[in-house]
């Protein structure tokens, strides 16, 4: 049997985020290629038993009315083709030429160059039909494998919206917590041997009693798509993707199953079928093909090969340190981490009866410099994410904004702050002696999610699916315990938590003082969100985070400070990303149009 393959388009190197987010293998650099190129079978275990789960991206659509197959698949093709990281896979194995200390593996060595012998790749197929899927159909209806992620369509016995919930929840937890290793290729043709290689997949959720035949495509023509509800649910390996360039993947999806959907109304299930097979029904405005982004260091930087970009510079590596170790970029860089260290130094509650103490300063140091926390480490196989479900309607969520508008402050700060009062709520302690809630007052350490796209200089357009994804921390407090309480009492929106009863009451100036106190943690994480981005943080932080992928595993760093005892592996007290509202964005370029949608806000900016 001839094995066709499809043609490669493009390669490029992984960036330091990509790496961090895939992740990178950890271990000693086995190399353990033969002269026949085969893996022996206790080297390919020796390497393998060093890999980490990768950090997966998850996120769900209900739908009102459920596609049918066949528009649905049309509709992943196009978007397939449009966007290069969705048909593409990783090859390479992410070592260095030397572990500094092969004990630890820690610290990298990569020569003065600062080049791996086997970097870890995209590998891009072409945007035509061999680009775009295998020739090998996965189990669900027959649906085709895509080089790069699948798409799988899930029966949901039942018949009520209960039963659908139940089941894509079931698959967004689990996924959540998967530990499946993506199984990062040797070589190209190791790329495309199997699925293992995927770096995402999409799955349809529908309630079986509305599937009308066995091949999934309708098969009797007459009437229209079944009035039922259904979810799609996407899980990405986050080295491709954040959150705002998924919702733009998933608008062009669904706006394409829309016309579709609203042209083969007017005629035959069937008809429809072959009509888009033959290629006679398509898209009005289809959408333009993308080219290969660039990682989130090149948007920033500019690539470390172009010499002539003004941004290129911005990059570090061991020998511009050794060169220029007083350099105004190093004074930057460490200025940066000072500040870090000193916010640090303020010791906030990282989750509930944590003490804070001299420990919390010292594990740290003692992971970085000896490969272990000085507090001791524990088992953590047991941990797993627990999620809660909640609906913000339509007015309530306009009734917020307005609100924020009216403080000065944007939306995400608000989030921000109502995190940090929940925070309040769980990590303040009880007399129960008393029955009543002690008021001691914390700092909490916020982690918030920032998309580079909006940082300044940024060339990355948002256009197509890529990982942007920064963040900053947000110190915010000192916050009486249970504010959270305070302000839902005050609102009268939720109810208290505890003994309400045993509560001493509240009197109507000190409910108006929760809320001052409320909108003045909003507007503290206003001023640090703006101070970040304008005070040129936000930049430093992505330089430093690079060259710290360049000299050391940070990925293992974090592995080993998830099994401290005095952090029980939080890094901080909680984490915020306003996701906003994508439904029908339009901001995939399009052909024939120049209507778009885009977020054009700022971080730290008011609109």
């Amino acid at each position: 049997q001839t094995i066709k393959y499809p043609i490669i388009q493009e390669r490029r190197r992984l960036g330091s985020m990509e790496m961090f987010m895939l992740p990178r293998p950890v271990g000693p650099n086995t190399n353990p290629k033969t002269k026949n190129n085969d893996i022996p079978k206790k080297k390919k275990q020796q390497q393998l038993q060093y890999e980490r789960p990768p950090m997966n991206h998850i996120a769900a659509f209900v739908l009102s009315s459920t596609p049918s197959t066949w528009a649905l698949q049309q509709a992943l093709d196009n978007a397939v083709r449009t966007h290069p990281l969705l048909r593409a896979r990783v090859t390479g194995n992410g070592y260095p030429r030397r572990w500094l200390d092969p004990i630890r593996r820690m610290v990298r060595w990569n020569g003065w160059d600062d080049k791996e012998e086997y970097p870890l790749e995209f590998v891009v197929y072409s945007a035509d039909g061999d680009g775009i899927s295998s020739d090998e159909c996965n189990d669900c209806a027959s649906l085709p494998n895509y080089w790069g992620g699948s798409l799988r369509i899930v029966n949901v016995p039942g018949t009520s919206r209960l039963d659908l919930d139940r089941s894509w929840k079931t698959r967004f937890e689990h996924d959540l917590d998967s530990d499946t290793v993506v199984a990062v290729a040797e070589d190209d043709i190791d790329a495309t041997r199997d699925n293992r290689r995927d770096l995402w997949k999409l799955e349809l959720h529908r309630l079986s009693n509305h599937v009308r035949s066995n091949d999934d495509y309708g098969g009797d023509d007459q009437g229209s798509i079944p009035e039922s509800p259904c979810a799609l649910v996407l899980t990405m390996n986050h080295a491709i993707s954040d959150q705002g360039s998924v919702n733009v993947v998933m608008d062009q999806i669904l706006s394409d199953i829309a016309e579709l959907e609203d042209e083969s109304s007017m005629t035959t299930i069937a008809e429809s079928r072959n009509r888009c097979t033959d290629g006679t029904f398509s898209i009005k405005h289809p959408s333009i093909v993308q080219p290969v982004p660039p990682c989130l260091e090149d948007s920033l930087f500019g690539a470390k090969a172009d010499t002539s970009s003004s941004k290129s510079s911005m990059r570090l590596n061991i020998l511009d340190i050794i060169k220029s170790p007083f350099s105004s970029s190093m004074k930057d860089i460490i200025s940066y981490a000072s500040r870090q260290i000193q916010g640090d130094m303020k010791l906030p509650t990282l989750y509930p009866s944590h003490k804070t103490g001299i420990v919390d300063i010292l594990d740290p140091a003692s992971i970085l410099l000896l490969g272990s926390p000085l507090s001791g480490t524990e088992d953590v196989s047991h941990r797993r994410s627990n999620v809660e479900y909640r609906t913000l309607s339509a007015k309530t969520t306009a009734a917020l904004i307005k609100k924020s508008k009216g403080h000065r402050v944007p939306i995400s700060m608000t989030l921000a702050a109502a995190v940090a009062a929940t925070c309040a709520d769980f990590f303040g302690e009880e007399n129960a002696e008393e029955s009543h809630y002690e008021r001691s007052s914390r700092i909490y350490k916020i982690l918030q999610s920032l998309d580079t796209r909006r940082f300044p200089g940024a060339s990355d357009a948002g256009d197509t699916l890529s990982c942007q994804a920064g963040g900053m921390d947000l110190m915010l407090g000192p916050l009486p315990d249970h504010l959270g309480s305070r302000i839902r009492h005050h609102s009268r929106m939720l109810p208290s938590n505890g003994n309400e009863s045993s509560r001493q009451s509240t009197t109507s100036e000190e409910r108006n003082e929760a809320m001052d106190e409320f909108w003045n943690v909003a507007k503290q994480s206003y001023d640090q969100t703006s101070s970040f981005l304008k005070g040129g943080d936000a930049v430093q932080s992505v330089r430093m985070f690079d060259l710290g992928i360049s000299l050391c595993d940070i990925g293992r760093l974090g592995e080993i400070h998830a099994n401290s005892k005095a952090s029980k592996g939080r890094g901080w007290s909680a984490g915020i990303t306003n996701v906003g509202e994508y439904e029908r964005q339009k901001s995939v370029p399009r052909e024939g149009t120049s209507e778009r949608g885009h977020l054009m806000a700022m971080h730290g900016t008011l609109n």
